[in-house]
């Protein structure tokens, strides 16, 4: 899709990045959902935020729309919002991969590493080979002082994604 120059979507608002989560099903839903994509393709957060909750209104029972949402939450600082939500999706869907990961995030970025490294934990149950959750639980294991448990997470992410530079720099 092309976009203005100088507009980027973050990938995880990005509907037309390959994802296995359902577009809505719901035709307001529908609509709201597409309304918000060509917000974010216009890089107007505000306008995509509300198309999304409008959307969710329309479809509570949407993981992945209250995964949109959440994200477009933590990128305006609503974390306590985007927490509901993901809180909702995992209810819905415990099997969400990319909302733990956000809600692993999110629970790190606020100094609850216990919950983060839980939810990363969880994640690499469902997905193994997750390279957010094995960069981010090997940086997590080695800011605690466990270096070796560290070094196994990273060298996992360096054999199941041999491109991933951060694997390689943290390893070093």
């Amino acid at each position: 899709a092309s976009r203005p120059s100088g507009a980027t979507v973050p990938p995880e608002l990005d509907a037309t990045e390959s994802r296995s989560e359902p577009i809505p099903t719901d035709a307001v839903a529908l609509g709201h959902f597409f309304k918000a994509q060509v917000a974010l393709t216009n890089a107007d957060y505000a306008v995509a935020t509300t198309e999304y909750e409008r959307a969710v209104a329309a479809d509570a029972s949407s993981a992945f729309l209250r995964t949109r949402l959440a994200g477009l939450y933590v990128r305006d600082g609503r974390l306590t919002e985007a927490l509901r939500q993901l809180d909702a999706v995992i209810a819905l869907e415990p099997d969400a991969v990319q909302a733990r990961v956000l809600l692993a995030g999110i629970l790190s970025a606020a100094g609850d590493d216990d919950a983060a490294m839980a939810q990363y934990r969880a994640v690499l149950e469902l997905d193994p080979t997750n390279q957010e959750a094995l960069l981010f639980l090997g940086g997590l294991y080695a800011r605690r002082g466990d270096y070796d448990y560290a070094q196994e997470i990273l060298q996992r992410l360096t054999k199941a994604h041999p491109r991933s530079f951060l694997g390689y720099y943290y390893l070093g």
